[in-house]
């Protein structure tokens, strides 16, 4: 997963921690999310149909938060990182 919070369209930023994944079976990661005043610190189970559906698509997991925890919304795409503005080079002194 991406280092960046997963934001939604109800205002809730959600942190997902490293994935533990037992191959071919499950993946198990922890995350917390803040909705306005909230703090909630959860961990969620990849198994069965999830882990196959799973592959390796970080929108899923993010889908999949927001599936089982549906008050906070739904995901915000990723937006790219704007490139700096160069600073242009002072003009020579005459």
């Amino acid at each position: 997963m991406s280092m960046r919070p997963l934001r939604t369209d109800k205002g809730a930023h959600i942190h997902v921690f490293p994935i533990t994944i037992t191959m071919g079976t499950s993946a198990t990661f922890r995350c917390v999310i803040y909705a306005g005043t909230s703090t909630y610190d959860k961990v969620f189970n990849l198994e069965g149909s999830d882990y196959a559906n799973w592959g390796s698509s970080d929108d899923y997991i993010k889908e999949y938060i927001c599936d089982k925890e549906g008050f906070i919304g739904r995901p915000i795409p990723d937006q790219p990182t704007p490139a700096p503005t160069p600073v242009p080079e002072p003009a020579p002194a005459p």
